[in-house]
């Protein structure tokens, strides 16, 4: 729990030397991923404590839910030099495919352990499509 306070607290110091360019955009990407999945360590401590069968359900879809939200957010950083230079290279390609691969999977455990609700709800938000369309624009 310190670990996640502790990244917390660099937050706004990274978010200004990203602005002002005193660190290059993997330097902050970097630091964002590794602030994020010290605070996603937190939820699967918590979702074993959990005694209510339900509840470690809705709190496992929640998680899975969360990953994959993250691997968008780095699927989005690793984007932005790909858009900008008008080309992608095999590295990054490779790269894009796998949080693509990750991205499905944590979605497909979301879907699994999600209730009926946050299922539709996932489905209906215009975010999934968006992705879809994003990723069919770097496959051209």
């Amino acid at each position: 729990m310190d670990a996640a306070v502790s990244k917390l607290d660099g937050l706004k110091d990274n978010r200004d030397a990203a602005s002002q360019f005193r660190i290059t955009a993997p330097e902050a990407a970097g630091y964002y991923t590794k602030s994020v999945a010290t605070l996603l360590e937190i939820m699967p401590v918590i979702t074993e404590q959990a005694s209510d069968l339900q509840v470690a359900k809705q709190m496992t879809a929640y998680l899975a839910f969360l990953y994959a939200k993250e691997r968008s957010g780095q699927e989005r950083a690793l984007m932005v030099p790909v858009f900008t230079a008008n080309k992608i290279e095999p590295a990054q390609y490779r790269t894009f495919i796998g949080h693509i691969s990750a991205q499905q999977t944590h979605l497909d455990t979301f879907v699994n352990y999600a209730t009926d609700e946050a299922r539709a709800l996932f489905k209906a938000k215009w975010l999934v499509r968006l992705w879809m369309k994003w990723r069919s624009c770097v496959r051209q």
